[in-house]
């Protein structure tokens, strides 16, 4: 998805700015983000392989690690100021 399309995205449903920036930093580790007006949640897509060993995928094994309370020092820019990732 483009910057621009996740850029009016975001404006006209008031998404948090930190959701956005974890929409333009892929990969993301398996998470839940919970907003004032939204859910924000990013999944590993699984596939079936023909090798059980391919289908593995190591964020399986760590359902009771995906919780993880993160703190900003810095200020959030607001969505507006968010430049298109390089």
């Amino acid at each position: 998805m483009s910057w621009d399309v996740i850029k009016e995205l975001a404006l006209r449903y008031d998404l948090h700015p930190l959701a956005v920036e974890d929409m333009i930093h892929v990969p993301q580790r398996i998470k839940a983000d919970f907003y004032d007006n939204f859910l924000y949640m990013s999944l590993t897509l699984v596939g079936l392989q023909p090798s059980a060993a391919a289908a593995t995928a190591p964020e399986l094994a760590a359902w009771d690690e995906w919780a993880q309370q993160t703190t900003h020092a810095e200020r959030i820019l607001r969505v507006d100021e968010m430049q298109a990732p390089r």
